[in-house]
């Protein structure tokens, strides 16, 4: 008979009951817009009523159903994955962000959550329900990759696909996927940044450096060969978009090949390469001619290298071979985007710390030749990177963007500033913003929440460093005015990096001049953009490209093994990027870096765990 006393039981009971009402709560939460207090006439008792309702919320039997089956599940997931079980801090700021990020995406901000105390008292209740939703799936997601890990049972289906030949067989899958995608759409499709590239090289527009000047060298030379043998450029972008799928391919395939050499079991192969099938951007992008193509297979590529240095720093750099790889790799993320050589530069910089620490107790000769190939593979690419492309910039004349691309985060807080606050501009004020921006009055009427771009066009790359100092005192000033502005203006700007509900995958829709035809025949190119378009409304598919995801299994991975946050700079670097960019609405390819790489860790995280679990069943 169980003697525990009834008071005791229903003490242990209650957290768990409330926990499951919250997350039945978060589940059922709608953000709705305030209305203000003379909506509801001059009767204080009917604005006192609405408050009252607003804060209670509607009659939801659905969110009882949603309570008792949160709870069914809590419960299940606690029997089986109650070790996995951690902290509050990281899923309740995560709840937090899915919760402000349903404001700004009804309302284009947060009044949704702020205007009324009623809406702060729902929003936090929210926060709190989806917190304790995200603990319980981490440790799902946790538990169930360690499931997939251990699992050495084998399929036949599956046997030679990952047999001798993987590294072919899977880049040969990938291509036979895509492959229809780049016929339907011959030539080929394309977004403004490559047109804009193309542009430049063909005298239409004046050289920049906005886009990465080698790799718009490149387009042009590639291009203009094509050109020259068959009159028209139609055939060299296919060929471009089919040399670019084949890199991306090659890339993902190496990935595989790694796991499997680490000895991935089969079931932990089978999951990567789901997401590389399944997912719709990996078949969108790599159809699309557009610089992050390469970029992301590079990322990859380095990725990978970065992890085997890792696993044996000495041998890696004893490895002549090895540091060939590493350098063209580096080399080429420099290439495809600007910002790549900071990713370089970090992730190089961790890796020569992490590398002398490991060798602390060599021999002497042995650590002055870890420093020198360290050293090479920091330095090495990002100063061939610097020659060439400051050569070019030389050769052409190629304008300078200046500070431009670094200030959309100001630039967007200011707009937004003087949208809400334009009577309390003082002179200054205006003065310091319109010398930099000309007219700060287009950049009110421009203003879009989720892009800087609108704002962004009307900087004036040839200001003096003094009129940008100037600017940047009254950004700094305006904030101690009205500091939540400034947050608002931000977290609209970058909260689709962390929100798994936000999916901003494209098919990009674009004509040129420059080519004859946008389809196989006519219609195949809207036939495309409709199919693209609509699978991202089935929940599953648009999940799987969803930045957000990615960022919060990148996080997951990081809690789980703290100590191999060294394996993580390149993702953190981008994730830090992207929010410094002009916006993510439309644009997930900011974060292939992080999206195209994190697949992978799962499987190199699930190696790790098979090999612990390995260890102490031999111990």
């Amino acid at each position: 008979m169980d003697n525990t006393p009834v008071i005791r039981k229903t003490e242990n009971r209650l957290p768990f009951v409330i926990s499951a009402l919250l997350a039945g709560f978060a589940i059922t939460y709608k953000t709705t817009e305030a209305a203000p207090f003379w909506a509801y006439g001059k009767v204080t008792q009917d604005f006192i009523i609405a408050r009252i309702y607003s804060t209670l919320g509607d009659y939801q039997f659905d969110m009882m159903i949603a309570a008792l089956l949160c709870g069914c599940a809590m419960k299940l997931i606690g029997e089986r994955s109650g070790k996995q079980l951690k902290g509050y801090v990281l899923p309740m700021i995560l709840g937090l962000i899915v919760v402000l990020g349903r404001s700004a995406n009804a309302f284009g901000n947060l009044s949704g959550i702020f205007e009324t105390v009623p809406f702060i008292i729902r929003s936090v209740l929210a926060a709190a329900g989806f917190g304790i939703i995200f603990r319980y799936v981490f440790a799902l997601a946790e538990a169930g990759l360690e499931r997939v890990s251990l699992n050495r049972s084998e399929k036949k289906i599956f046997a030679g696909l990952f047999g001798k030949h993987i590294f072919r067989n899977v880049c040969l899958l990938l291509m036979i996927l895509w492959l229809p995608v780049m016929i339907l759409n011959y030539p080929g499709n394309h977004n403004a940044d490559f047109i804009g590239q193309l542009m430049q090289t063909t005298g239409d527009m004046p050289w920049s450096g906005h886009h990465p000047i080698v790799l718009t060298a490149f387009i042009g030379i590639f291009f203009g060969a094509f050109k020259a043998v068959f009159g028209y450029y139609d055939p060299a972008l296919f060929a471009w978009i089919f040399l670019q799928a084949l890199g991306l391919s090659a890339a993902l395939s190496l990935t595989i090949t790694y796991l499997k050499k680490k000895g991935a079991s089969q079931y932990l192969l089978v999951t990567v390469l789901a997401v590389y099938v399944l997912s719709p951007v990996y078949s969108n992008i790599a159809t699309t001619a557009i610089k992050d193509v390469p970029f992301a297979a590079a990322c990859i590529w380095y990725c990978v290298l970065t992890a085997e240095y890792y696993e044996d720093v000495k041998a890696f750099a004893g490895k002549r071979s090895s540091l060939i790889k590493i350098i063209i790799a580096s080399v080429l993320i420099c290439v495809c985007r600007n910002n790549g050589s900071i990713i370089v530069f970090v992730n190089g910089l961790v890796m020569s710390v992490y590398g002398l620490g490991k060798t602390q107790t060599e021999e002497k000769a042995d650590i002055k030749m870890l420093i020198k190939k360290t050293a090479l593979f920091l330095i090495l690419p990002i100063g061939i990177y610097t020659a060439f492309s400051s050569g070019i910039k030389a050769y052409v004349n190629a304008e300078s963007d200046g500070l431009k691309e670094m200030l959309s985060i100001p630039m967007q807080q200011t707009a937004l500033y003087m949208t809400r606050y334009e009577s309390e501009l003082t002179a200054e004020e205006i003065s310091s913003v319109n010398a930099l921006f000309g007219n700060y009055e287009d950049m009110i009427e421009s203003y879009d929440p989720f892009i800087s771009d609108p704002v962004k066009q009307y900087y004036d790359t040839k200001a003096s460093n003094e009129t940008v100092s100037g600017y940047l005192k009254t950004w700094f000033r305006m904030f101690f005015k009205h500091p939540g502005t400034y947050f608002e203006s931000f977290f609209m700007s970058t909260y689709g990096w962390f929100d798994p509900e936000t999916d901003t995958s494209v098919r990009y829709e674009l004509d040129s001049d420059y080519f004859t035809r946008t389809g196989l025949f006519e219609g195949a190119d809207e036939l495309l953009i409709y199919f693209y378009r609509y699978i991202d409304r089935i929940s599953f598919f648009g999940m799987l490209q969803s930045p957000g995801l990615w960022t919060f299994i990148m996080l997951i991975l990081i809690r789980r093994r703290k100590e191999n946050l060294h394996l993580y700079p390149m993702q953190l670097i981008t994730l830090l990027v992207c929010m410094a960019g002009p916006c993510f609405m439309k644009h997930a390819r900011y974060a292939f870096p992080i999206m195209f790489t994190i697949p992978f860790m799962m499987g190199y995280e699930g190696t790790v765990t098979a090999g612990e679990k390995n260890e102490s069943d031999i111990s």
